[in-house]
């Protein structure tokens, strides 16, 4: 049921810190599927993936916070959990700090629609038990599991949470794991969190942790959000964001495909638009000044692009390539269904 249960795939990070994206704002996507969610709306000094794990990690001269990761059930896999059904959860964490701290763990219903448009920050109040938004209630009346967690220098412990009842009228779970109590560290050490080894399971126990196929559970990320990098290391682009036709001097239109996302995502430029170029069949380059962005479906979108100038009679009518600049400048178009609003 839980997707990207190590955080090893971070599409949303590769690009901008290969192990931490960092200073994320309360309530956004961070490591793929998982939500960072905070007391204090700045952010983590750092939230993402270490060795095999989801990573948080506060520095020392942050004030003491609650911080927290969540991650949503898409509605269709809701359907299969008949109200009344039992769930149970288990995964590992370790922490670095100077002291014993606590972590806990819930899960979260969402009754409200449309399905699959829950709250990313559904916290209203923070406290050990936090209060949640309209529409949002802890499971099995606010069932949770804590447990004290030592320093530990990499050694993990267990977390289970078991037996938890499934309401009526659920149109997405949500698991929530967070620290009840504010946090800071002490010394010039970070404190950082290590979670790894995330499953949910129908039933009263939680079973054995199940590792699931990387290239499975790559897919089903992809279904939330994807990232098409385009690049140019050299003098001919040699990673594509799309292909297309020059249709006058002015402008090119292109249409991008993907596999299926799970619904009409949103459409976005992650970098610069000084880091965009175009690439002709005569050999030319030039730079990009807009892009827009049209006919949105699940599996593609026609981008209308706009070079700086013109392009020249040579390369009108002709096919044209939109990647990123010479030097290898990231030029990634961001493509995002995830759950949440």
């Amino acid at each position: 049921m839980i997707v990207n249960s190590n955080g090893e795939i971070r599409e949303r990070i590769i690009g901008t810190d290969e192990a931490n994206l960092t200073n994320i704002a309360d309530g956004l996507y961070g490591v793929d599927r998982y939500i960072h969610l905070n007391d204090h709306g700045t952010g983590l000094a750092k939230f993402g993936h270490d060795g095999g794990t989801i990573s948080h990690l506060w520095t020392h001269n942050l004030t003491a916070h609650r911080s927290g990761i969540l991650q949503y059930l898409e509605n269709e896999d809701v359907k299969m959990i008949p109200a009344g059904s039992k769930l149970s959860v288990r995964f590992k964490v370790s922490q670095g700090g100077d002291s014993t701290e606590n972590i806990r763990v819930a899960l979260i219903e969402f009754t409200g629609t449309p399905a699959d448009a829950p709250a990313k920050d559904p916290v209203s109040s923070w406290a050990a038990l936090p209060v949640l938004t309209t529409d949002h209630v802890f499971a099995d009346t606010g069932k949770f599991q804590e447990e004290s967690v030592a320093p530990s220098g990499g050694v993990f412990q267990d977390v289970i949470l078991e037996n938890i009842l499934v309401g009526s009228g659920v149109t997405n779970l949500g698991l929530f794991i967070w620290t009840p109590n504010p946090i800071a560290s002490a010394s010039l050490d970070d404190f950082n969190w290590l979670i790894k080894d995330i499953q949910m399971n129908s039933g009263t126990k939680a079973r054995p942790y199940s590792p699931p196929k990387f290239q499975d559970d790559f897919e089903r990320c992809r279904r939330f959000t994807k990232i098409i990098t385009g690049s140019n290391f050299t003098a001919s682009i040699v990673a594509s964001i799309g292909f297309g036709e020059i249709v006058n001097n002015n402008f090119a239109r292109m249409l991008v495909t993907y596999s299926r996302m799970r619904a009409v995502p949103g459409v976005s430029l992650m970098d610069p638009i000084g880091n965009y170029s175009l690439s002709t069949s005569t050999g030319a380059s030039p730079n990009v000044t807009s892009v827009a962005f049209g006919n949105l479906n699940t599996d593609s979108v026609i981008l209308d692009v706009d070079p700086s100038g013109v392009f020249g009679g040579g390369d009108v009518p002709g096919s044209v390539i939109l990647g990123g600049k010479v030097g290898g400048l990231p030029a990634r178009l961001l493509l995002d269904a995830e759950i949440g609003v």
